[in-house]
């Protein structure tokens, strides 16, 4: 189903309510507000960058380098700067790619990715991959289906809920899925 439309604004979760899914994710997110002060981190974030929270983009110099402050301030007051971020060292001394996104609400997202890994593809194809790892990865059950509702695939919650091994979803259809009272 295709969202048509643009989204209401009284329907948008506040930031302070996707903390606990930010906090599951593996890769290093931080949040800013308007101002350009840090307001959230997750748990790789914080291993990554500790005590980050409240501190405004001058003041992370220490923690991610001068070039990599510098380019984030450009970003967050809009003003044109180099196209590939710089390569950012955190105090553990690994570098770190800065990978910096403006919301609808005028906060920020900054995601800390190995520098060994590639930037994300193009803004499409990554929002997707992104959606679907998502709910793939939740505590939810959730089915991959062909055109013919014949499963493809079933995510780890799925067989929990189920009790299913992940060999039963090869031979198995909705039309023959037992039901679940």
């Amino acid at each position: 189903m295709a969202l048509r439309g643009p989204i209401r604004p009284e329907t948008r979760l506040p930031l302070a309510a996707w903390h606990p899914l930010l906090d599951s994710l593996g890769e290093a997110v931080l949040l800013l507000d308007a101002a350009g002060q840090v307001s959230f981190a997750n748990g790789a974030a914080t291993r990554l960058v500790p005590g980050a929270v409240g501190l405004s983009l001058p003041r992370l110099d220490a923690l991610l380098g001068a070039p990599a402050v510098a380019w984030l301030q450009a970003a967050q007051r809009g003003e044109a700067r180099a196209a590939e971020p710089p390569v950012a060292r955190p105090p553990d001394g690994n570098a770190v790619t800065l990978v910096w996104r403006r919301l609808d609400s005028g906060d920020a997202v900054l995601r800390l990715l190995p520098a060994a890994v590639a930037a994300p593809p193009s803004e499409p194809v990554h929002a997707v991959h992104e959606a679907f790892r998502l709910v793939w990865d939740a505590p939810f059950p959730a089915t991959l289906q062909d055109a013919d509702f014949r499963l493809v695939d079933v995510n780890p919650a799925y067989l929990e809920f189920t009790g299913h091994s992940r060999a039963w979803r090869f031979r198995s259809s909705m039309s023959n899925l037992p039901s679940v009272a």
